[in-house]
């Protein structure tokens, strides 16, 4: 495989990670929403790299993104 079909990829869905990190530091309820899609973009790419213990940090920022985009939204 090329470096562009490892290495792109990922670079593009940390874009959007870091995205939703500007959002949130901005208090934006959307950065939230934003990272939750993000990491479902992170899981698809640790699953198709066959990443195993990226995949499971995903597991993990997913459910941290999911709280707090709730609680924020209270």
């Amino acid at each position: 495989m090329t470096w562009a079909a490892h290495q792109l990829p990922a670079l593009i869905v940390s874009a959007f990670t870091i995205w939703a990190f500007w959002l949130i530091g901005n208090k934006r309820r959307l950065g939230w929403l934003i990272g939750l899609i993000s990491e479902v973009l992170w899981v698809g790419l640790a699953i198709w790299l066959t990443q195993w213990g990226l995949l499971i940090s995903c597991v993990f920022f997913l459910f941290v993104y999911w709280r707090n985009w709730v609680k924020w939204g209270k």
